[in-house]
């Protein structure tokens, strides 16, 4: 379906492409709402496959149509209407589900937590961009995907271990608690993570990464290697540290249930389908606060702050200029007198650094047991 889709948009073009899938979202429509369409009429499918095959040819339908969108859009209107798309094929989604819902006679109740939401997705997505960062730094500079980076993130986490069971910070994070936070631990972890991961990276680019591209080795090569980097980081700290879990505790009081921002919330209960004269959307009013927590806060401002200050670097200084030039063109940039290798140890260094920046504050927020 997938290829179908995609043949009709590129090779028979948009007109095409629109026409059938308007074609689809009524068949899909007179075949859910009045039993009617080519689904309906031929008893194809009975049953639940029925309404299986609705779903998919109406999905279908939406797909294609938010495909066309995108690309017989402006190019000034371009990045617009690719944040928008996902949010039209959400609401595509729900009145797909109100349809169908409506023609089973059944209805279906979802509560969303506005505040819950917005900030478990701020979490995940530092969490996330701290590890997208560094393979984008490296996709662009270096022009390969370096399927290693999830594991330096790893090492960022247990570099934070190992200061926390070290004799100088052992004291801090087995202190009981007494209602004050201390964050020295918390700040030399996600410097040293940033630091030992950097060189770590620098020095897996010195050991594997250069020698590949001296021998003008092609991406697939650099990101089948990366593979390997990955598997030996891994069984280094596998055989160090076992598999088992641990927890980075920067001080016991960052875990009282005090810790932690009250934010007020609102929750909103969303009925499709048979509603039986309600509401399709009612706000509840024993919405309690949600609590973020003091390691969510610090690993949102980190990986973000450190995000920034890359944007900064990259746009503003002198060093930032070479790696965008290395980036566009290397060899347009060699010849403009910039060190090219030196540009790969310095994105390698900033790619893994900022990664495990992000692993050591993760570590203080996941709920391990602790060994």
């Amino acid at each position: 379906m997938r290829e179908l889709r995609n043949n009709l948009i590129t090779t028979a073009g948009p007109h095409r492409a629109l026409a059938f899938a308007l074609l689809l979202l009524l068949d899909g429509y007179l075949g859910a709402a009045f039993d009617a369409g080519i689904i309906g009429w031929t008893n194809v499918l009975d049953g639940q496959w029925r309404w299986v095959g609705l779903s998919v040819e109406l999905m279908t339908a939406g797909i294609i149509l938010m495909r066309l969108l995108v690309s017989v859009s402006p190019s000034r209107w371009r990045a617009a209407t690719v944040v928008i798309t996902p949010i039209a094929l959400l609401i595509y989604t729900l009145l797909v589900l109100e349809l169908l819902l409506s023609s089973l006679g059944r209805s279906a109740e979802m509560n969303f937590n506005i505040t819950s939401l917005g900030s478990s997705g701020l979490y995940w997505a530092a969490v996330y961009l701290s590890v997208a960062i560094g393979l984008t730094l490296t996709y662009k500079v270096q022009r390969y995907a370096n399927f290693a980076q999830a594991e330096l993130m790893l090492l960022g986490g247990y570099v934070a271990l190992l200061l926390m069971w070290s004799n100088r910070f052992f004291e801090v994070s087995n202190a009981p608690k007494d209602d004050a936070i201390n964050w020295s631990l918390l700040i030399w972890a996600v410097f040293a993570a940033f630091v030992i991961t950097g060189l770590t990276g620098v020095l897996v680019d010195r050991l594997v990464y250069r020698r590949l591209r001296s021998k003008m080795a092609k991406p697939q090569v650099m990101m089948i290697a990366s593979l390997g980097v990955a598997m030996i980081i891994r069984a280094v700290l596998y055989m160090r540290f076992s598999a088992q879990s641990f927890r980075f505790v920067p001080d016991r009081d960052w875990r009282l249930g005090t810790s932690k921002f009250d934010i007020p919330t609102e929750r909103f209960q969303l009925t499709l389908g048979d509603r039986l004269g309600e509401p399709v959307l009612v706000a509840i009013e024993s919405a309690t606060p949600y609590g973020f927590t003091y390691p969510k806060v610090a690993l949102v401002i980190g990986v973000f702050t450190s995000v920034l200050l890359l944007v900064l670097l990259l746009h503003r200084t002198r060093l930032g200029s070479q790696m965008r030039a290395v980036a566009d063109n290397p060899d347009l940039a060699a010849s403009s007198g910039v060190h090219v290798e030196r540009v790969h140890g310095v994105s390698a260094f900033l790619s893994a650094g900022l990664t495990g920046l992000g692993g050591s504050l993760l570590v203080a927020v996941s709920v391990r047991r602790c060994i």
